[in-house]
């Protein structure tokens, strides 16, 4: 293995930690792995979501002419891996996006439940500039008194 190729995933993890997470990832995605596989879906595995500082910053030194982020997400990290283990995190980071904007409804039997009032936001997202002093949001009132 060339130590070169190798990208460290956090500057704070000890070699046993490395160890241990490059076992993990080879009993959870075969053992015939290359360092470089490893490391790429330990990125994956390890990434946190991008906070909306880094898109600022991008879209600032965008509007500025500025140097060029490169904002690469966890998704097409995962389509770099080759093989059965490219498609498995793929198949991965598809049901991990697929669950973000979900939300759960629970049945409700209408001749069970008591009649009730429901007070909700109209619009279910809503976008907001950063200046704006005050914003209206439209309420709505559903069902009984």
């Amino acid at each position: 293995e060339d130590a070169g190729t190798q990208i460290v995933i956090s500057a704070e993890m000890s070699k046993e930690e490395l160890a241990q997470l490059d076992t993990k990832i080879r009993q959870k995605y075969g053992a015939d792995l290359t360092a470089e596989q490893v490391s790429k879906i330990a990125q994956i595995e390890n990434s946190e979501p991008k906070t909306r500082a880094a898109y600022r910053v991008a879209a600032t030194r965008n509007m500025t002419g500025g140097k060029k982020v490169k904002m690469e997400d966890a998704q097409s990290l995962s389509e770099k891996v080759s093989g059965d283990v490219g498609q498995r995190l793929q198949n991965q980071q598809r049901r991990k996006n697929s669950l973000d904007g979900t939300m759960k409804v629970h049945p409700c039997d209408p001749e069970t439940t008591k009649p009730k009032s429901i007070i909700e936001f109209v619009t279910s997202k809503y976008a907001i500039l950063e200046n704006a002093g005050t914003v209206k949001a439209v309420v709505g009132r559903f069902g009984e008194l």
